[in-house]
């Protein structure tokens, strides 16, 4: 834009000229027609006169100088040299920018990679934790399945040292009293059904429950298992977004 300003004022000036200072045939300053006027425009593009566009004051300034001077020049070749100095200018521009893109593009890639890095390191902890998670819970659960037999066996245990007792109890008295006999054994048969039933409905009811957490535990654990292979496959499609 700077080289199509100063050549669009160096014709308007050119225009003005007679044609004998045109062609460069004779001194501005010697010319009668064209000397106020040289002296007018070499006031006006003076670069100390135009601040802040002082290249493009210079570049006509010469032309009007060289037209006073009368030694043929008309500004071509300050607009050649302007063009060889801008194209220069412009080669240095774009290497500078291809560099600074190139140095860009770098460290987007490097943060792009050192961002996946970062993202595979926190998604092999979450995995780590998530099956040191599960591990403990399956051991849990199968102390807690232990523990639930342990506590149905001593019951079953106790419930059959309790019977013993109670049947030898009625036994000796049975012993002492021939005519109570039919009479303890009657009682001691409904003593053993009820213990029996007794027991066996302690053993349904602790197995029952024991069912059930189990139950609860598997469901729990097929639920974790389906969230853990959710976040997997939702890992493995951002990695292969990435």
């Amino acid at each position: 834009k700077l080289d199509l300003d100063a050549r669009q004022h160096i014709l308007e000036i050119k225009n003005a000229l007679c044609e004998g200072c045109r062609l460069g045939e004779r001194k501005g300053s010697e010319c009668l027609l064209c000397k106020s006027f040289l002296r007018k425009a070499q006031l006006r593009w003076h670069p100390d006169k135009n601040p802040g566009h002082e290249t493009l004051a210079t570049i006509v300034f010469r032309c009007v100088q060289s037209t006073w001077d009368g030694d043929g020049n008309t500004g071509h070749e300050e607009g050649r040299e302007h063009d060889a100095q801008r194209q220069q200018e412009e080669q240095r521009h774009q290497a500078k920018k291809r560099e600074e893109q190139r140095r860009q593009e770098q460290e987007q890639a490097n943060s792009r990679q050192e961002e996946f890095r970062r993202r595979q390191e926190s998604e092999q902890a979450e995995m780590r934790r998530r099956q040191e998670e599960y591990r403990k819970q399956e051991q849990i659960r199968k102390e807690h399945e232990e523990s639930l037999k342990q506590e149905a066996e001593r019951i079953r245990q106790q419930c059959e040292k309790d019977a013993r007792s109670r049947r030898e109890q009625m036994r000796q008295q049975a012993e002492r009293s021939s005519l109570e006999a039919e009479q303890w054994r009657q009682q001691a048969e409904r003593i053993r059904q009820q213990d029996q039933e007794e027991l066996r409905r302690r053993v349904e009811t602790q197995m029952s429950q024991q069912r059930e957490e189990e139950m609860r535990q598997q469901a729990q654990i097929q639920e974790e298992r389906r969230k853990l292979q959710e976040w997997i496959r939702q890992q493995d499609t951002l990695k292969q977004r990435a």
